[in-house]
């Protein structure tokens, strides 16, 4: 094990990991979201429905 020190600096690259991961998993899910929305209206709503089904199973 190593000291206090090197276990604190761990611990803070783990959260400045959450965090980043936090941040920008949303603005994928954005870009994805406004590609579906360029189709016409009726295939749209087929392509939201399956990229949430699909997120949800991930």
């Amino acid at each position: 094990m190593g000291s206090y020190a090197d276990q604190v600096q761990q611990s803070w690259r783990v959260v400045a990991g959450v965090v980043t991961i936090d941040y920008r998993l949303p603005s994928v899910h954005v870009a994805n979201q406004s590609l579906n929305y360029r189709v016409g209206p009726e295939p749209q709503s087929r392509l939201t429905v399956g990229y949430i089904i699909f997120g949800a199973v991930l």
